[in-house]
């Protein structure tokens, strides 16, 4: 159990919300939309917040990380729905 606990511990806070975050969308955007425009919504939001907000307006740092934290709810998502 203490192997568990040590490996979400040592995911920094910040993946964690990026990963919440678009799970949360994701979520939302399936109740209104069909399976993929709602993983296009994930993807194209994760890819604007990292390019645009963080990287051109210099609101954060850019970080590929966060974009893959970002997009693997759809990943997930697909793979348990889609295989």
């Amino acid at each position: 159990m203490k192997k568990i606990y040590d490996f979400w511990a040592s995911i920094p806070s910040d993946k964690l919300a990026h990963f919440f975050s678009s799970s949360i969308l994701l979520s939302l955007c399936l109740l209104f939309f069909n399976d993929w425009f709602s993983i296009s919504i994930v993807v194209f939001s994760a890819l604007f917040k990292e390019v645009v907000y963080d990287d051109f307006l210099n609101k954060g740092n850019p970080d590929t990380k966060d974009f893959l934290f970002s997009v693997l709810p759809c990943g997930l998502y697909a793979l348990n729905v889609f295989i």
